[in-house]
Parts: C-alpha cells; sequence; structure tokens
C-alpha cells in the first residue's frame, strides 16, 4: 500500500498543511501496522499543483513494478477559497491543483493500471468547497498560466 503525501519541503516541515497532512500519513501507516503488522506500506510524496512533483511520484511509482488495482487522486484541504496565487509552474494554484495534477497523474499511471491482471478503477476527486468558494467572478480563463511579469 502506498499512501502518496503532499509534503511542502521534506527536510523541514513548515508547521503548516505540508506538515499536518504528512503527519496525518505517518499515523495512518503506523495505525495500519498495529492492526496488520507484516504490512508493507511506503510514504511517497505527491505535490499535485507541481507537474514535476507529480511526473516524479509517477516515474518512482512505476520503478517499484508494483501493480497498480486502484488509483484515488484527491485534493486535501488548504487550496480552495485562497487568494490568486501561481503554482510552481506559473498556472493558477486551484486550477493546477484540481485539474492539471489529476489529469497528469492519471495519465501517467494508466498504463501500469492497464498491465495490472486484476481490472482497475480511477477515481478523481476534488474539493467541493474549492468549488463553492471560487473566485467571485468565476474562471479567469485568461490568468489560469501567466508569467511572474502579469502579477
Amino acid at each position: 500500500m502506498l499512501l502518496p503525501i503532499k509534503v511542502k519541503n521534506n527536510k523541514h516541515l513548515d508547521g503548516g498543511v505540508g506538515e499536518y497532512i504528512y503527519r496525518i500519513g505517518t499515523n495512518v501507516k503506523e495505525a495500519i501496522l498495529q492492526e496488520i503488522p507484516d504490512a508493507k506500506i511506503d510514504v511517497m510524496e505527491l505535490d499535485l499543483s507541481s507537474l514535476a512533483s507529480v511526473r516524479k511520484f509517477a516515474e518512482d511509482y512505476i520503478a517499484l513494478g508494483l501493480p497498480l488495482n486502484i488509483l484515488i487522486v484527491t485534493t486535501a484541504t488548504g487550496v480552495m477559497a485562497s487568494p490568486f496565487k501561481l503554482s510552481q509552474d506559473n498556472i493558477e494554484l486551484q486550477f493546477a491543483t484540481n485539474h492539471l495534477g489529476h489529469f497528469l497523474l492519471t495519465d501517467l499511471l494508466l498504463e501500469t493500471m492497464k498491465n495490472t491482471t486484476i481490472e482497475g478503477r480511477i477515481v478523481n476527486l476534488s474539493s467541493s468547497l474549492g468549488h463553492q468558494y471560487s473566485y467571485p467572478e468565476g474562471i479567469c480563463f485568461d490568468a489560469i498560466k501567466v508569467t511572474l511579469r502579469q502579477h
């Protein structure tokens, strides 16, 4: 079992959302190991707002040579209802996290799932609060991908 976790900085946890989610993943791993001591669980870093992080996660997962029976891609809280901000890729943060990261991860792992002997399932979720509390003017299509000079 793999628990992909978003951590802002592996070497120095920031005390914020990244650290909170990392601790949840660690606690889940420990709880499972108490119930099933022989369980094999890895915690891997994944930041859905960063296309490089998504690519690295997929590359690392594929390198493990494990089957992929189910892929559930969801976004944790902390991204919705935020002011306009760009991702590392200069893409509007909510769009990058809730849509592009999901799509890229699914695309990169699809062949692995197809090659798994058991029929797989893919579930992509995004925050319903993120849709309720998006920008008052709606989706700003002209600002989804911008350069830093524009903001």
